[in-house]
């Protein structure tokens, strides 16, 4: 007999409280008038019992952790509960949320009021959430978002778990680039944003998985992505050259 068997365990938990028990306790006031001793015997078999089914539920539980570990959790999202969604999982993160968007166009000026809300609060989200939980933004470097880029530039300097990268981009005008946008929180949760059209749409063009091998594989995209981008605020600590390149990317 082997641990790694639960069903070999759970087959004695059956046997235990369908069988011995109840034989125990119809034929223990026949073989035992020792009141005292009659209980005693009663409560040892109950114990074994169950520390018998105890154990049973704990390799159950092992045997299904390893069983389910690799399935993920697949969730299309329409793009007008895509920011309630991604708002609750940002109140979930313990330690590191990575953001990216790649439109030309500012989401400051979204006729959305949905979406220009969520980038209007998240500045202060993000230092609410303190030094523990780091917060990494990738965008481009293009005209469009020079407003957004100078406000990030504004309001987090400073906020020590916040960075901004931006990508040299060939096409300014064209909203449709060859890169996946994605944002992983913390190492099980991953948002595919727009993958379909980075345009506004009221169809289901995002997509939630909660995965930790699929968030972790799209991580590493991520920080491929990064090591390619002009790093102009760095954990709160803006790099003036690189600021002035993106600033000059930007007007041409």
């Amino acid at each position: 007999m082997t641990w790694s068997d639960p069903n070999r365990w759970y087959k004695i938990a059956a046997f235990v409280g369908a069988i011995a028990i109840p034989l125990v306790l119809a034929i223990g006031p026949l073989a035992i008038h020792d009141l005292f001793l009659l209980a005693t015997t009663i409560a040892g078999v109950e114990l074994v019992y169950l520390g018998v089914l105890l154990s049973t539920v704990l390799q159950l539980h092992s045997a299904l952790d390893i069983k389910f570990k690799g399935l993920a959790r697949v969730e299309p999202i329409p793009e007008g509960e895509f920011y309630a969604k991604f708002s609750a999982a940002l109140r979930t993160a313990r330690r590191r949320v990575k953001l990216s968007y790649m439109s030309n166009r500012s989401p400051l000026d979204s006729r959305d009021p949905t979406m220009k809300n969520y980038y209007e609060k998240l500045p202060g989200i993000i230092k609410k959430m303190g030094p523990d939980v780091e917060f990494k933004r990738l965008i481009r470097a293009v005209p469009g978002l020079g407003n957004w880029i100078e406000q990030m530039v504004a309001q987090l300097t400073d906020v020590s778990n916040f960075s901004l990268g931006c990508l040299v981009d060939s096409e300014p005008e064209s909203d449709n680039v060859p890169v996946v946008s994605i944002q992983c929180v913390d190492d099980r949760q991953v948002f595919f944003v727009a993958v379909g059209e980075q345009q506004e749409s009221s169809g289901r063009r995002d997509l939630y998985v909660e995965s930790e091998d699929l968030c972790n594989v799209w991580s590493q995209y991520y920080e491929r992505l990064w090591r390619n981008a002009i790093v102009v605020i760095d954990r709160g600590r803006i790099d003036p050259p690189s600021l002035a390149k993106v600033r000059q990317l930007i007007t041409g």
